[in-house]
């Protein structure tokens, strides 16, 4: 999300962390100071800034959060200005001052405090949210959350609960037989090999010996299963976490 609207504060009072990227229209209150964030970030610039962080009040709601504002290197604004002008050209429009402006920044605001994520922290949990997503797609692809053969609202109901209780299963295979906690594997093939053991399992629950058996067979296998491959642009999650300040 790009803004701050009344969602943010009233996850900030039932405990929520949350992190969110900035747009250049929100208004920020510094001191007393009512101003747009592309005009604070402009006068940083004029200043010679490359790193900030404040607790100022946000939108019109007022909510206080935390601001880090990190400038950007000079290839990477100019790449984000590029990319803007090309958007916008295609619409046949000029590129606002706020937006070119914010082209040579990033911006998050965060209700997270420094003693629990530092700046740094903040900017690799962010870059990580796609994992989110890549959980939500490995529900649908491999557990068929996606899709059901059922028309009657309790049958819908029942078979979701099933499908969910499936993934914390394979979930939990993954992060106890396979060691799949490590960094550098790749959480769909493993799951994918679960998968196909899932009836051999299902079989051997009644024979405590046969399920152990399988289970350091499972566990072998998927030890040896490979990984995900290395990056030479954009790093993968695991890369990321190796080296956060890359």
């Amino acid at each position: 999300m790009g803004c701050v609207c009344p969602g943010f504060a009233a996850w900030s009072l039932a405990g929520v962390f949350w992190i969110t990227r900035a747009s250049a229209r929100v208004n920020l209150t510094i001191g007393g100071v009512h101003l747009p964030l592309w005009r604070y970030l402009e006068g940083l610039s004029r200043e010679g800034g490359v790193r900030v962080e404040k607790w100022p009040a946000v939108g019109e709601v007022g909510l206080k959060c935390r601001l880090i504002a990190i400038r950007c290197p000079a290839e990477v604004e100019a790449r984000r200005r590029q990319k803007l002008y090309e958007k916008c050209a295609k619409r046949g429009e000029t590129p606002k001052r706020a937006a070119l402006v914010l082209c040579g920044w990033t911006v998050f605001l965060t209700n997270v405090p420094e003693e629990k994520l530092t700046w740094r922290e903040v900017w690799t949990v962010y870059r990580l949210r796609w994992q989110v997503e890549l959980l939500f797609k490995r529900w649908k692809s491999l557990g068929g959350l996606g899709h059901s053969q059922g028309t009657k609202q309790d049958r819908l109901v029942v078979e979701v609960y099933a499908k969910l209780l499936g993934a914390l299963m394979r979930q939990w295979l993954t992060m106890t037989t396979g060691q799949g906690w490590r960094l550098g594997c790749s959480l769909y093939k493993m799951e994918s090999v679960i998968q196909d053991w899932g009836l051999a399992l299902l079989r051997s629950v009644g024979n405590f010996g046969e399920l152990v058996r399988l289970l350091a067979d499972l566990g072998e296998v998927l030890r040896n299963t490979p990984g995900v491959d290395r990056r030479t642009r954009r790093p993968s999650a695991f890369e990321t976490l190796e080296n956060p300040n890359d």
